[in-house]
């Protein structure tokens, strides 16, 4: 049997699509469980600043060293059924670019001084947004649709609501929810 060019060209084409749609796959089995913590993350923080708003000063970053401490464990245990592990080790490019857009968000909340806090935190909202986008456009689609619902949230919330009274519980429940559903979409490819 003899394989014709354009045969030999269409099984490649068919192995390379095979090998892009493993890729999301994988992307996104890693992903999910980081969307779901942090969404859960953003309601407590939100809403718990709406219900507690004498707390607020300490809800948000009580919120944050907990969840941040859990998806490094998370990210620990993760690496362990790495496919990408080589010899026990892993890739730091990863971690190293979380670490270091986390530290950008940190030094960003000082350097902008708060104007007010609906606009602070509409910044976070839409930065992760357009982050979540980025992703999706290295790594699937679907990462796409999620930072695009993400800003598009944001944007409707920091427009339309008032800081008490509206807006950070519809941000919790509504941006928080987004991460979590989004979550278990790519959970359940």
């Amino acid at each position: 049997m003899t394989i014709t060019k354009e045969d030999a060209s269409q099984a490649l084409g068919e192995i390379e699509g095979a090998r892009g749609r493993l890729r999301e796959a994988i992307t996104y089995s890693y992903a999910w469980p980081y969307l779901v913590l942090w969404g859960l993350a953003w309601m407590v923080g939100d809403v718990g600043t709406e219900i507690a708003p004498r707390l607020g000063g300490w809800i948000w970053p009580a919120t944050s060293t907990v969840f941040t401490a859990a998806s490094i464990a998370y990210a620990f245990a993760q690496r362990r059924r790495s496919p990408y592990a080589t010899g026990g080790r892993r890739d730091w490019r990863p971690m190293a670019t979380a670490g270091t857009i986390m530290l950008f968000l940190v030094i960003l909340t000082f350097a902008i001084e708060p104007v007010d806090a609906k606009r602070d935190h509409s910044v976070f909202g839409l930065f992760f947004g357009f982050a979540y986008i980025v992703q999706g456009l290295w790594r699937g689609w679907r990462l796409v649709v999620l930072g695009a619902l993400l800003t598009a949230l944001t944007l409707f919330a920091f427009y339309a609501l008032p800081l008490w009274g509206g807006y950070l519980t519809f941000m919790g429940v509504a941006g928080g929810g987004a991460l979590v559903l989004g979550g278990l979409w790519l959970r359940k490819l």
